[in-house]
């Protein structure tokens, strides 16, 4: 009984801080996924202009980023659940000892002692039981959310194609190149 309440106050902030974990590891990931695409779609152009270290470098800080925030919500799992079972072992135990000195007082019998365990841990199962799936529906409300968020954005402008007369292309006329450190030219007066 003075568990329960407890552990309901305690869930709010839980709740609270679980989604925002959540919603923290959605955007990331979907910044390291915008990442990859991104450069696997430009990685000729990445190659010729030596980026790629910078880019591996910029892929390795989202995806640190993402382990931290990964870790932190197991961390913040593992401790919750920790100590709800200390919490619902607490009150196993107390309801034992309770019952040892019921004994000793000759106000509960051997019987007694063991239905009310008994009832104890048919009152807990559930409850524990309800506190695994809490995660997942954290998860999944967050989901929602991020659906709710792409679903809200604006939709682009489409217009009708425009038609070009000729052969469609870029043109590059006198053209120079060099590194920033580097004293000779990659690239001198392309056309």
């Amino acid at each position: 009984l003075v568990i329960m309440p407890v552990a309901l106050i305690v869930s709010k902030f839980y709740f609270r801080r679980m989604r925002e974990i959540n919603r923290n590891i959605r955007q990331t990931d979907s910044k390291v996924q915008e990442h990859i695409q991104e450069n696997l779609q430009h990685r000729i152009v990445l190659k010729s202009l030596d980026y790629v270290p910078s880019s591996i470098d910029s892929l390795d800080r989202l995806q640190t980023g993402l382990f931290s925030i990964e870790k932190e919500r197991a961390d913040l799992g593992m401790f919750s659940s920790v100590a709800v079972r200390l919490g619902f072992n607490g009150g196993y135990f107390t309801a034992f000892i309770w019952s040892i000195f019921g004994i000793i007082d000759g106000t509960v019998t051997y019987g007694m002692m063991t239905a009310f365990l008994q009832l104890v841990m048919q009152v807990q199962r559930p409850v524990v039981d309800l506190g695994r799936q809490i995660p997942a529906f954290i998860s999944s409300l967050t989901s929602v959310e991020r659906l709710d968020e792409i679903g809200s954005l604006d939709q682009e402008m489409t217009t009708e194609g425009e038609m070009l007369e000729g052969p469609v292309g870029v043109r590059f006329e006198n053209v120079s190149f060099s590194y920033p450190d580097s004293d000779g030219m990659v690239l001198s007066g392309f056309s």
